[in-house]
């Protein structure tokens, strides 16, 4: 329930709780909306631009073996441009929906047929084209069941748009192990190739897409030599978009240290990916997780050489440019997921990172008890800490810490994730939607950017009796990182905060009760 009202509340926090006037608001109201998931609102963005939205929700039951479903395509002034009515078997379950900047895909998992069909549209509402896989087997389809699992949350990793070109699908495949396969197809659905790792050797292993383009796919995959070992291996694999292969790998390991890469990105102003996430010392042969070093980035070719390598460490840079207050707000031995890292126009760069700890959970030992064994609910549960905006100058020297004070949340986590090693787990939580982060959002220059998150306030409720708050770190014309906190006014069944124009967001709420759904965009008065 918790994450259901995080994402959607945002827009309506805004105008509350800032006083916003209603006159800067843009709102549409959807009415007979008889379910809608977590996926369901998205924005539709050309070259990083904001230029509208679709919403996806379930109307009615058509008869005994079919469901009915609309398309909105709206502008960013909330107006449909184009809408779509279509019918899905009952046992289709959405699992994913992307936009590459011309067309619309939806893919949805078929647990009978043991199948995945990804629909495509375009900007008009007009289908053009199908892409199935249609040959997975038991196991396979098993894990992809675990991404539909947390019914208040979400998925996100398994459909990648590629711009303008087309969609790349990753499933697992059983093959000495469990391979992670991804599959190219077009704008209509024709298979343009198969990728995978390669390995001929027994392994399990996981695809994090982590960035695509008209030319790249990039991400990691983390193998490990047996279904329930922790024993993970993570390699950044570069792909040519052209035809699948392998332009370049980057090792994260090295001798004395191994790297746990949180995310990817291209820097345009020198022509060349970079990586970014903590390094963590060896103990032995074995990675030491139990504390990280530092943050660090890292700058590679298509051929995945490195040529740059920037490093801040824990003690000797970012802790001494913490104000002495805030030392005591930081967890001690918590992990951090840096859930984006951008470089300005100045040449500076900033990160935005969530603090985390992996518990055992009371409740799922509790029910493993009762159930014998049989429960589905993890023994371990994620303990959500405060964020940090951690600022450097160009040749990545710490300058400035701000600690983002939220409650404490708890996150119970899918049975399946007990065996997720600790140099995944960053990634597998967000791919989930566990993080009270929400967002990132920048211009095309880099000169501003906004993060929002939402937090669960137990101790006390605002007006309605809602517990939820929105936050918002942005920066300013002056280049200065600001923040503002904004408490939610409205009880939502479902929530989510969508990106929007400069200076804006979006906040899309579902009432089942009434069985309607509202989009709002709100300006930020930062």
């Amino acid at each position: 329930m918790k994450k259901n009202f995080r994402l959607n509340v945002l827009l309506i926090s805004l105008l509350f709780l800032l006083g916003v006037a209603k006159v800067d608001a843009q709102k549409r109201e959807f009415t007979n909306v008889r379910k809608i998931s977590m996926n369901g609102v998205q924005e539709i963005k050309k070259n990083d631009v904001v230029i509208g939205y679709y919403a996806y929700f379930f109307v009615e039951k058509k008869d005994r073996k079919n469901y009915t479903f609309q398309l909105d395509i709206m502008d960013t002034k909330l107006k449909t441009t184009h809408k779509v009515t279509f019918t899905k078997p009952k046992r289709s379950v959405l699992l994913e929906m992307k936009f590459n900047g011309s067309h619309f895909c939806f893919t949805y998992l078929d647990v009978k047929k043991r199948s995945l069909t990804s629909t495509l549209y375009d900007l008009s509402g007009k289908k053009t084209g199908t892409n199935v896989v249609d040959d997975l087997d038991r196991r396979s389809v098993g894990v992809l069941r675990q991404q539909l699992e947390m019914e208040d949350g979400y998925y996100s990793g398994t459909l990648v748009p590629i711009d303008k070109k087309g969609f790349a699908i990753v499933y697992p495949k059983k093959q000495k192990g469990l391979k992670a396969k991804i599959d190219m197809f077009d704008n209509k659905g024709k298979k343009l190739w198969t990728a995978d790792s390669g390995s001929t050797s027994k392994t399990w292993e996981m695809f994090a897409p982590m960035y695509s383009s008209g030319d790249y796919l990039v991400g990691t995959i983390n193998s490990r030599p047996g279904m329930m070992s922790k024993k993970m291996t993570e390699t950044v694999y570069i792909f040519d978009v052209k035809n699948g292969h392998v332009k370049g790998k980057a090792k994260t390991k090295t001798p004395k240290a191994y790297y746990v890469v949180n995310g990817v990105d291209f820097d345009k102003e020198k022509n060349e990916f970079f990586m970014f996430g903590s390094k963590y010392g060896m103990k032995g042969k074995k990675v030491n997780y139990k504390t990280s070093l530092g943050v660090f980035v890292k700058y590679f070719k298509p051929d995945g050489k490195t040529t740059d390598k920037y490093m801040a460490y824990w003690g000797k840079d970012i802790m001494k440019k913490v104000k002495g207050k805030d030392k005591s707000k930081i967890k001690k031995g918590a992990s951090i997921m840096l859930h984006n890292m951008v470089r300005t126009n100045t040449g500076k760069f900033v990160a935005v990172g969530e603090l985390y700890n992996k518990e055992a959970s009371a409740l799922g030992i509790a029910s493993k008890m009762l159930g014998g064994g049989n429960s589905e609910m993890s023994v371990a549960k994620i303990v959500l800490y405060n964020l940090l905006v951690m600022e450097f100058d160009k040749d990545f020297r710490t300058t400035k810490v701000t600690v983002v004070e939220k409650p404490k949340q708890n996150r119970l986590l899918p049975s399946g994730a007990v065996v997720v090693n600790e140099g995944a787990l960053g990634y597998y939580l967000k791919s989930y939607g566990l993080f009270d982060f929400e967002f990132f959002s920048t211009n095309s220059d880099h000169s501003s950017f906004n993060t929002v998150y939402t937090s669960y306030n137990r101790g006390k409720k605002g007006r309605n009796g809602n517990r939820y708050t929105i936050g918002v770190i942005s920066m300013d014309d002056e280049g200065e990182v600001v923040f503002k906190k904004i408490s939610l006014n409205s009880k939502p069944t479902l929530f989510s905060v969508l990106p929007s124009k400069p200076g804006y967001i979006g906040i899309f709420e579902y009432f089942w009760k009434g069985k309607k759904a509202d989009i709002r965009i709100e300006k930020l008065d930062l």
